[in-house]
């Protein structure tokens, strides 16, 4: 299966993917409880600017000051993936719609799938995405 779209989207859903496949290891795909949102990122970060003064973990960030936020020390919830406000992601409803359709595609068929090996895209300080993913099908 290949899938198209941009990065930020395909290496979700190939991290999203990966996980529930890892997570459901020797299920068969119609008995998997496929997430019904996408609960990974292929964004390591957002950056903001603190828009007040304001301290965190004791040190002191002052309005204006550029912040780093990690989202994977938020565990799984998909809204943070994409942002909100001004700061919303244009490309949610399409990544929400090709993990409905990836789910439904899997969830529908017979056997199992496995996780083979991930080769993953050099660090490029925007995204950690898988750039393949291959996987073994069998009944």
């Amino acid at each position: 299966m290949t899938l198209f779209a941009g990065d930020p989207t395909l290496g979700s859903l190939g991290e999203t993917l990966i996980e529930q496949l890892e997570g459901n290891r020797g299920a068969a795909l119609a008995d998997i409880d496929w997430a019904p949102k996408l609960t990974r990122s292929c964004l390591p970060f957002v950056e903001r600017q603190a828009a007040r003064d304001f301290e965190c973990g004791g040190t002191l960030i002052r309005k204006g000051d550029r912040i780093a936020i990690y989202l994977g020390a938020f565990g799984s919830d998909g809204s943070l993936h994409f942002g909100a406000g001004i700061h919303k992601c244009l490309g949610k409803a399409l990544a929400e719609q090709l993990w409905s359709e990836l789910r439904s595609s899997l969830s529908g068929r017979p056997g199992r799938m496995e996780v083979l090996s991930v080769a993953y895209r050099e660090a490029d300080f925007a995204f950690t995405m898988p750039i393949e993913i291959m996987t073994r099908v069998t009944r």
